[in-house]
């Protein structure tokens, strides 16, 4: 992981890239895994091979899940337990189609992998995929570039996360970094607000740049954590067949953008969905 973090540094935004690489180093970097000690340990911390922000998540416990008296929430999400985590980190952003563009650029997969990934084609309603291919490169349509990723399927995403150094997190990092350590029914907050994510109610119609909702972030300083597009997981829903989504997207109303909510999907195929996207975890040892 070192060696390919030094390789980053060679790219455009070397001063950026340089400056994290050392931030890294200087924490000691193993294999992906960041260790340093949990004073030293930064809140923000830039990876070199996206240009991607993540946040610290402190170890320590937290309320996963929904309160068996919540009349909206589903089966399950019961019972609502105490979870103690590790620390880690998390993208502060979902990834854009520009980062994903950027990768597909890098590793140029050939016609099968590239299905395995992501729906070029996708189209679905008023979303359709803003990435496309010339030839052998990858174009974002124009105004797009700081939206989330869409028509990923859960291959894809998970070879981006390997790519960049990082991996996809757990249903349970998931939802830490969402509600924080208060038990928050949504990032922001125990009553939903359209004004503060991109959901059904919100009237946006198609998905937003990721740093639109300022006020709709969550304790640890993420967003779109509600709304905008679910987002992939490493969990298991059904072993071998199910992967684990969460955070609701713009085609959903407010009760599927609570930090709690699960949902699912069969790996690795995803039918035309034009609110699937994800973000990245990296593991903090101490």
């Amino acid at each position: 992981m070192v060696q390919v973090l030094k390789e980053a540094v060679g790219n455009e935004d070397k001063k950026l890239a340089l400056l994290a690489f050392e931030a890294l180093e200087s924490l000691g970097v193993s294999e992906g895994v960041v260790k340093p000690t949990v004073k030293e340990a930064p809140s923000r911390l830039i990876n070199p091979v996206d240009n991607s922000e993540m946040a610290f998540i402190p170890a320590g416990t937290f309320l996963y899940g929904s309160r068996e008296n919540d009349p909206v929430a589903s089966s399950d999400e019961k019972p609502q337990r105490v979870i103690d985590l590790h620390a880690f980190y998390m993208d502060v952003y979902p990834v854009t189609n520009e980062q994903y563009r950027n990768f597909l650029q890098t590793m140029k997969p050939d016609k099968d992998t590239l299905r395995k990934w992501m729906n070029l084609e996708g189209s679905y309603e008023q979303e359709r995929c803003r990435i496309k291919k010339d030839r052998k490169d990858y174009t974002v349509e124009n105004g797009y570039e700081r939206c989330p990723v869409i028509y990923v399927r859960w291959l894809g995403a998970d070879a981006y996360a390997k790519w960049a150094g990082k991996r996809l997190p757990t249903e349970q990092e998931w939802e830490k970094a969402a509600r924080g350590p208060d038990g928050r029914v949504y990032p922001w907050g125990d009553t939903f607000d359209a004004a503060l994510c991109n959901s059904a109610e919100s009237g946006i119609g198609e998905t937003i740049e990721v740093d639109k909702f300022l006020k709709g972030k969550s304790y640890y300083g993420c967003y779109d954590m509600a709304g905008n597009v679910w987002e992939w997981t490493d969990s298991w829903y059904e072993k071998e067949k199910y992967r684990v989504l969460r955070g609701g997207s713009w085609l959903d109303g407010g009760n599927y953008c609570r930090c709690a909510l699960r949902l699912s999907l069969v790996v690795p195929d995803v039918r035309n969905d034009g609110g699937i996207g994800f973000r990245c975890a990296r593991t903090l040892t101490l």
